[in-house]
């Protein structure tokens, strides 16, 4: 969960620094820059395609192995 929040902040500051660098160019509103970077951020924090993080594998509790324990305990014993 760190890596996740790390990175949603790092793409929220970098995109919201390039888009303030384009707008310092073309004069494109700043508003834009602001609220690109911020839906760029959710997206790669929130992650709703599992393309970046992998999701989390659900625990089985239905299956259950059965081990004999005569072929694991020695005769001599």
């Amino acid at each position: 969960m760190v890596k996740r929040t790390a990175s949603a902040f790092l793409w929220l500051v970098a995109v919201g620094w390039a888009f303030n660098f384009i707008s310092a160019y073309t004069g494109a509103p700043q508003l834009i820059g602001s609220a690109l970077a911020v839906a760029v951020a959710a997206f790669v924090g929130l992650d709703p395609l599992h393309v970046l993080w992998p999701a989390r594998e659900s625990p089985s509790t239905t299956s259950r192995e059965v081990v004999s324990t005569s072929s694991r305990v020695p005769n001599h014993i």
